[in-house]
């Protein structure tokens, strides 16, 4: 096989459950990928490894699709699905066997375990294959598993590790592992080899828990003739108990944090720094990230999520977004339909309301939630009007008055007329803002009332004050 003239790397998912975010950082599958990719002015494939029919589903392949484009997460080649190339795994697997690198194994489940059952110090049960049928010359007329035949004249296996450095694998403790079940269909690491090999990809990016696959695939590329990638196993993502995150736990899926309103901007800068060190800073451009990632910034521990961190550094984004934007991935992320809900506003309206309020909020959800709030005149209880103070609601009079016969209303005019009223009658703001707030927004704790009554504007303003 030619040299590889670039670097190439891949995220290749399973399709068997929701997009969650080990794959997004736990295995470094898509993300640091990218990035390492990006870096190095190289190619991002992506490959959909869906050979297991019975759990593989449409859906979490279009989940995992849908997430990546989420996270703008763009792949260089056409998208490579493993259904599809059947042909190839048999073509090799039959390349394999003529060259006496794989052999026929009739062994049945009940007879190996008869025969190889074993127990570990820790008293697990473990079958090792004890190759019986590695060097028979006969070929039943009955299923067959094809094995490989691993080496016995040699020691080890050596590999190098861009972050864990040398490591050694002992061949005694590998017995002869099946390539090709009986039914024909190929197993995980045959498959990976075999597509990473044809796919030119020169680093495999990957979390620690695939070191235990390392030495089978190491022994395919020889026995194939290919050239090796340059492999780089990276720490899990833990939970707060430091265990690893769950695939199918529902708390730990991206579209959650989606649809609970976590930016994919936030997100993304999140995982990176977790783990991965680049001084003290905390916010990071995807440009700038492009341009410093590098694999040896990242630690080879693993590192636990925090989401209250995560739900800080999205506050940071939020605040400094475009009101337009973020009023288009309300729609698109979080609330279908939202324009509709909120009718009663403007375009302008609704973005004035959000560069109100965008730096009061964590998540995309709490804008929404606010925004919705905020469409509506809010219906007031009788003892909300009843229990004013007569200061109360005279200042709400005056203000109709004043906001009634006031043309352009700016807010520096607004605050304005406010102060002056409150020093003419010596009292403060805080003694008449409360039911003032409670009418224009449905809240006591809104922002300041002339922001409101600008962003609402003239005409709505004075009919939730005169409910009031």
């Amino acid at each position: 096989m030619t040299q590889r003239p670039e670097v190439r790397v891949r995220f290749a998912p399973s399709p068997t459950g929701n997009f969650h975010i080990g794959n997004l950082r736990n295995s470094f599958k898509a993300l640091f990928n990218w990035l390492f990719a990006r870096h190095a002015g190289g190619r991002f494939l992506v490959r959909i490894e869906d050979t297991d029919l019975a759990r593989s589903r449409e859906e979490f392949t279009a989940i995992i699709l849908d997430t990546l484009a989420w996270c703008n997460l763009s792949a260089d080649e056409p998208i490579c699905f493993q259904s599809q190339r059947s042909d190839i795994y048999a073509f090799w697997a039959n390349e394999l066997l003529a060259r006496g690198a794989l052999y026929r194994c009739y062994c049945t489940q009940e007879e190996m375990r008869q025969r190889a059952r074993g127990v570990s110090p820790s008293g697990d049960e473990y079958f090792f294959y004890d190759g019986l049928c590695r060097d028979r010359k006969d070929q039943p007329d009955k299923p067959f598993v094809l094995r490989f035949r691993v080496p016995r004249d040699r020691h080890d296996i050596v590999v190098e590790d861009l972050l864990h450095g040398t490591l050694r694998f002992p061949l005694s403790a590998i017995d002869d592992f099946v390539i090709v079940r009986s039914d024909g269909s190929p197993m995980y690491n045959f498959t990976v080899v075999v597509d990473d090999a044809l796919m030119q990809i020169s680093h495999v990016l990957r979390g620690d828990d695939h070191i235990i696959n390392t030495p089978r695939q190491v022994l395919i590329y020889e026995a194939a003739g290919w050239q090796l990638p340059q492999f780089a196993h990276m720490p899990l993502i833990l939970g707060k108990d430091g265990a690893k995150l769950s695939k199918r736990d529902a708390a730990t899926s991206v579209i959650d944090y989606r649809r609970g309103g976590i930016l994919a901007e936030a997100l993304c800068n999140y995982l990176v720094r977790l783990g991965w060190a680049s001084g003290d800073r905390e916010i990071i451009s995807r440009d700038e990230l492009v341009h410093i990632f590098s694999l040896k910034n990242v630690g080879v521990k693993g590192a636990q999520f925090d989401y209250a961190k995560l739900l800080w550094m999205n506050g940071v984004y939020l605040k400094d977004m475009d009101a337009h934007d973020l009023m288009a991935r309300i729609e698109r992320d979080i609330m279908p339909g939202f324009r509709q809900k909120v009718e009663s506003l403007r375009d302008e309206q609704i973005a004035c309301l959000i560069r109100l309020y965008q730096s009061r909020c964590k998540t995309l959800y709490e804008l929404a939630t606010y925004l919705m709030q905020l469409a509506h005149v809010p219906e007031l209880e009788d003892h909300e009007r009843v229990q004013m103070a007569p200061v109360q609601q005279d200042a709400v009079q005056e203000l109709l008055h004043w906001l009634a016969s006031t043309t352009p209303l700016t807010i520096d005019l607004i605050k304005q007329y406010l102060q002056t009223y409150v020093a003419e009658r010596n009292i403060t703001l805080a003694d008449i803002t409360g039911p003032l707030r409670r009418a224009l927004t449905g809240s006591t704790s809104a922002p300041s009332i002339a922001d409101i009554i600008v962003c609402l504007g003239k005409e709505e303003s004075i009919a939730r004050l005169r409910k009031l």
